[in-house]
């Protein structure tokens, strides 16, 4: 063999070498939470403050995810509200940060805050504000269609603890709605929309918007990792 030739056996089989070396990074399973491009060693969950009640919170993370939404160039401006009452929005949060806390849990230690508390470094922080909440119509949920569906939607802000300093990395609206799509086709067909119905509250919006909210990050995540590849 040439010095030639064994150079150019040589480059390739090192290429190999060096890559089966390397530790390889762990996928994330489909739906799961994909949080190795900040490497957080915790999350931390707020309570979620209300729209019609934002002057009243108290300072924190709720209360400036309320202003900002609030605020005549926020992106929310000129949306339907339909804020939810303080009480409401003290069962939605517990819907939604319960979700939060046993999707991200499988990762993450989790930790639910109170407004106020200084979230540690490296903590990864969730919050937001309730813009809208609708119970909608029962008797025309059981029509379907779409029709009485109740609807709720909130001003999300996502937090990364950074040498104790929070930075923003997220901030979206997200919103979801209980309803039955398609008509009862008799007597049977009722019965299951009526079944259904039962099961449609904003206490199950709120899990949904939970599930929402971490899809929403994964999916902008996903979108930074490939601005960055391409840099």
């Amino acid at each position: 063999m040439t010095q030639r030739n064994a150079i150019a056996v040589a480059c390739p089989l090192a290429v190999f070498l060096l890559a089966a070396a390397m530790p390889a990074m762990p996928a994330s399973p489909a739906g799961d939470i994909n949080t190795e491009r900040l490497a957080p060693k915790s999350a931390v969950l707020y309570d979620f403050g209300t729209i019609g009640d934002s002057k009243a919170l108290p300072e924190g993370f709720a209360k400036q995810a309320c202003t900002k939404y609030a605020t005549p160039t926020a992106s929310g401006s000129g949306k339907e509200v339909n804020p939810p009452t303080r009480e409401e929005a003290v069962q939605l949060t517990k819907g939604v940060n319960d979700q939060l806390a046993a999707r991200l849990s499988k990762k993450l230690p989790v930790t639910i805050a109170k407004a106020g508390e200084t979230p540690p470094q490296g903590a990864l922080v969730i919050t937001g504000c309730f813009v809208s909440a609708d119970h909608g119509h029962a008797g025309a949920r059981l029509i379907g269609m779409g029709l009485g569906a109740s609807h709720l939607s909130a001003h999300v802000q996502i937090f990364y603890v950074e040498a104790s300093t929070p930075k923003l990395i997220d901030e979206f609206d997200v919103s979801v709605k209980g309803s039955n799509k398609l008509p009862p086709l008799g007597p049977v067909g009722l019965g299951i929309n009526a079944a259904r119905e039962r099961q449609q509250t904003l206490q199950a919006d709120a899990r949904k918007l939970a599930d929402n909210i971490l899809k929403r990050w994964q999916n902008d995540q996903k979108g930074e990792q490939t601005k960055q590849a391409r840099k």
